[in-house]
């Protein structure tokens, strides 16, 4: 097992029941310690992908391993315990409208167990992180588009995941704010965290140098390596 690669597909496809074909033997390796961007028009089979990684869907053919275990063959049993090394940032946010900023970042701690000091200890501190201590009182409601997406980064974030997956995060954000959140992405990645971002943004991928991984109907196209990925030391790699 090469501990180096937290994501791996070998000959990886998906077909659903109506015989749509969204990945195509699939085969591509994510470093730890990476900052990838995925790319391809809608419909290329960015979002199944991610899916896949993280358990929502299963691959029709293949072998995934992420963080050295096989995705491919996990009992449902063990899949919670999987996604708490993989934070999940969406396009559409996903905010729980009833509870509070701080209620929406505590609840991914909650739903493991955690209570008391440390739960209030670990999300006052991922809030401050990005910077939105001083709306942690607030609904989600009340919150702009882009404060809404920090929220959505705070929850993916305070377990203290090896992994950050991100389906078009910026999607809905004006320019100013879409580079604010890539430039916190681009933080946390500095810390050590393995970073892979569907977009269909070009402008975004231009301006970040960044390996690349294209779809285009379900298969991988090109994988252009602009620089080679900083493998980060486990040590420093927890920031929480």
């Amino acid at each position: 097992m090469d501990l180096a690669k937290m994501i791996q597909f070998y000959h990886v496809s998906k077909i659903y029941s109506n015989n749509i074909h969204a990945l195509n033997d699939i085969t591509l390796r994510v470093n730890k310690g990476e900052f990838v961007f995925l790319t391809g028009s809608s419909g290329a089979g960015k979002t199944t992908l991610l899916k896949l990684i993280y358990c929502e869907e299963r691959p029709t053919r293949g072998e995934i391993l992420v963080n050295g275990i096989n995705i491919s063959r996990i009992k449902p049993s063990r899949i919670p315990y999987l996604r708490r090394n993989i934070g999940i940032v969406f396009q559409d946010f996903k905010l729980l409208k009833d509870l509070t900023v701080f209620q929406n970042v505590a609840f991914a701690l909650e739903v493991t167990g955690m209570r008391g000091r440390e739960l209030k200890r670990r999300t006052w501190k991922t809030l401050r992180m990005v910077g939105l201590l001083d709306k942690m009182d607030e609904m989600p409601l009340k919150l702009s588009g882009g404060e809404q997406q920090r929220v959505t980064i705070a929850r993916a974030l305070v377990n203290n995941p090896s992994i950050l997956l991100a389906d078009e995060p910026t999607g809905n954000l004006d320019p100013d704010v879409t580079l604010d959140i890539i430039n916190l992405m681009n933080n946390f990645n500095a810390w050590g965290m393995t970073i892979v971002i569907a977009t269909h943004n070009t402008d975004l991928v231009r301006k970040y140098s960044k390996r690349v991984i294209k779809l285009d109907k379900g298969r991988t196209i090109d994988q252009m390596h602009p620089e080679r990925a900083t493998l980060i030391p486990e040590s420093k790699a927890s920031f929480l």
